[in-house]
């Protein structure tokens, strides 16, 4: 057993000395290793640093398509109510011309000075109607 033993203890003795191509070869992995390492720690903060910039650009249009929907929203009640007004003011002008037109019935039914004070008489009184100034 104690042969056996100074036997392993030599031959440890051996590989631990370094020889000269092994030693180079040993570097230059350590140092393919080492630039690997760093290769890796920077792609995964350049990964995290895009994954941030997605997640800010992200809530940003959220936002952005969020005050879009508001001003459509507005823009589409805007729109609905002057069509309305602009159905009401037709309605309003409507009615005006079949005013008118009475007068003018009125108006032709009688001689010159006649008609024009009869215009009065027949004149309604003007109804506003909704919407209209």
């Amino acid at each position: 057993m104690q042969t056996t033993l100074s036997d392993l203890t030599a031959q440890l003795a051996i590989l631990k000395r370094p020889t000269p191509g092994d030693s180079n070869e040993v570097k230059a992995l350590m140092i393919r290793a080492n630039n690997a390492e760093r290769r890796l720690a920077n792609a995964q903060n350049q990964l995290a640093a895009a994954e941030e910039k997605m997640a800010t650009m992200n809530q940003k249009t959220t936002v952005a398509d969020s005050k879009w929907e508001a001003r459509v929203k507005e823009y589409e009640t805007r729109l609905r109510a002057a069509e309305e007004k602009v159905k009401r003011e037709r309605q309003g002008y409507k009615e005006r011309v079949l005013e008118l037109e009475t007068q003018i019935k009125c108006v032709s039914c009688f001689p010159n000075n006649m008609g024009r004070i009869l215009i009065s008489c027949c004149q309604k009184v003007p109804t506003k109607t909704k919407g209209t100034r």
